[in-house]
């Protein structure tokens, strides 16, 4: 007669254990708190969307969404802490397109790799950029740009800082135009934005949601957008595609949720579903349109479709601007 050993029987039972202590954890879930971590500081943009996202959740799983604001790094340390978290749907990061897309094209000393330690939850925002333009210069829209720049040797443009988005974009852009532009990088969006105001430079390269305060104050002039639509917050302006050019491969800058890789299937379809339904609740809509954001709903297929497209564009803007990867 044959005898099963105690020690496969122990493993077998071990097993079985495990899958139902899972399952009955995916059944469960949420089943205590939830945390978001960001890479920015309170105030900012990221920081705006985490929090009314997060508290609508809050109120739709009856269990506490907390944020935790982690800076420092261009947002790495927040994408290093969640890619070490247990994959459990428990700590969440809230990525935007220049930790996730544009790092890792730039950077070969990151300790986090998005497509293999991140699984895509959900895209919610787009932040759509613009050029715009001080006052005093007269440049209100494209054509302006040619002639200002043979009058005063090239159009300095500023932006938050070499490799970032609102670098890129206007490089791709200068590579489509043959327009002079000349890079001037700051150490933040902040100091580059006062020195627009401040007539200290010509052209910025910024965020609608950043720079509409200044807009609507007559501070800065909304010349045109760097994406491939329309912005609700300045409906005139036009995209660089409505100026005639018809060949430029643009991202905007995005905002989306992400779980450590391995999270189970069910738990992310779960918090995809959640963090939808948040962000549809007509408060949650207004509260991040009203700060220049546009909304975007979708499935996680969609997210991780739209960053593997984005991956071409970015790399393309990379090679255009001569940023060499560190």
């Amino acid at each position: 007669m044959h005898t099963i050993p105690r020690r496969s029987i122990a493993l077998a039972l071990g097993l079985l254990l495990g899958a139902a202590n899972l399952a009955n954890a995916q059944a469960t879930f949420p089943d205590k708190p939830i945390r978001i971590i960001l890479g920015f500081a309170p105030g900012a943009i990221t920081d705006t969307v985490a929090r009314a996202v997060g508290a609508q959740m809050s109120k739709n799983i009856g269990q506490p969404v907390v944020v935790e604001n982690r800076a420092g790094a261009g947002g790495t340390l927040a994408s290093e802490a969640v890619a070490r978290a247990p994959a459990d749907g428990y700590t969440l990061l809230l990525g935007e397109a220049g930790g996730m897309s544009i790092n890792p094209l730039l950077m070969s000393n990151l300790s986090y790799n998005p497509e293999r330690d991140f699984v895509p939850i959900a895209q919610v925002v787009n932040l759509p950029l613009v050029l715009v333009a001080h006052p005093g210069t007269n440049i209100k829209r494209v054509g302006d740009l040619a002639s200002y720049g043979a009058a005063n040797k090239g159009l300095n443009y500023g932006t938050a800082g070499p490799g970032t988005i609102q670098h890129l974009s206007v490089e791709l852009f200068k590579a489509a135009s043959k327009l002079p532009f000349n890079h001037i990088p700051y150490r933040g969006g902040a100091p580059a934005l006062n020195d627009l105001v401040g007539g200290q430079i010509p052209l910025l390269s910024v965020t609608v949601a950043t720079v509409s305060p200044q807009v609507k104050a007559g501070q800065a002039v909304p010349v045109v957008l760097l994406g491939k639509s329309r912005s609700a917050a300045m409906p005139t302006v036009p995209t660089l595609v409505e100026a005639g050019f018809q060949n430029i491969e643009m991202g905007n800058p995005w905002q989306g949720f992400f779980a450590p890789a391995n999270t189970p299937p069910a738990i992310i379809n779960r918090l995809n579903a959640e963090i939808r339904k948040a962000v549809e609740a007509p408060e949650v809509r207004d509260r991040l349109t009203s700060a220049g954001a546009e909304v975007v709903v979708g499935s996680s297929e969609d997210f991780r479709a739209m960053l593997r497209a984005e991956k071409a564009a970015w790399t393309q803007a990379i090679q255009a601007g001569g940023v060499k990867p560190q």
